[in-house]
């Protein structure tokens, strides 16, 4: 799960970002944040709780070398994750969100606010 969420976030990221469109952009970057609050956390949750629960019935001591080392590298993922990337998710969420309300204040055909307000024959619908 966690690995599985990693990617596709990667790869979705990737392509919204090539498409160059503030509403894909905004959309993207939402979601992204959204995902990896509600389904990396969990993954987390789960690979710890894995890891923890195989170490119990195996009967190995936490300290351990490898095991030490192990937990050591996950906590400083984890604090890189939520000290440096989140942040960074925040921004750019925030950044696409302008870039997006700019745009619309800018629009001058209606095609873009047509299709956000759910009008069928616009070319871009939500």
């Amino acid at each position: 799960m966690l690995m599985g969420n990693i990617t596709v976030t990667a790869i979705w990221k990737y392509f919204a970002d090539r498409t160059q469109q503030p509403e894909v952009l905004a959309f993207a970057q939402k979601l992204v944040t959204y995902t990896d609050w509600s389904m990396t956390v969990w993954g987390v949750v789960l690979l710890m709780g894995g890891g923890y629960f195989m170490i119990f019935f195996a009967n190995w001591p936490l300290t351990q070398h490898w095991l030490l080392w192990s937990q050591i590298l996950f906590v400083a993922a984890g604090l890189i994750w939520l000290l440096v990337l989140v942040p960074i998710q925040i921004r750019q969420a925030r950044l696409a969100a302008i870039l997006l309300m700019m745009m619309l204040e800018t629009n001058t055909d209606n095609s873009l606010t047509a299709g956000l307000s759910g009008d069928s024959s616009a070319p871009f619908h939500c």
